[in-house]
């Protein structure tokens, strides 16, 4: 009766077509284990100070999220202060500053690529 039971037990296994997912000692997938942070101390600081200074309708848990609803959030405010400068709502010199800010940005960019 004994080898009965476990040739059944045999071609059971054999007859599985699902593959079994083994699991370390500790309960956990391999790959968390090795996984380093996704956001440095600093990073998540500068995010924490976002989140109290925008709408918290942008706010939500993934930070790629909610760094996204910023990065929009921030397009579409630059989008409005235009319209208000070219409609005269606002003075022409927050128009200069707006560039030169982004020239600001275009210089830091070039001076990263000339490094390289």
């Amino acid at each position: 009766m004994a080898n009965s039971t476990s040739s059944n037990s045999i071609k059971s296994t054999k007859t599985s077509s699902k593959p079994v997912k083994k699991i370390n000692r500790s309960g956990k997938d391999k790959k968390t284990k090795s996984q380093k942070p996704l956001l440095t101390k600093e990073e998540l600081t500068e995010m924490n100070y976002l989140r109290e200074i925008v709408p918290t309708a942008l706010n939500c848990e993934d930070p790629a999220v909610f760094l996204q609803n910023v990065a929009t959030y921030i397009g579409s405010l630059t989008t409005r202060v235009v319209q208000k400068v070219h409609a005269g709502e606002l003075p022409k010199d927050v128009m200069l500053r707006l560039n030169m800010i982004r020239n600001y940005k275009r210089s830091a960019k070039n001076r990263l690529t000339k490094r390289k």
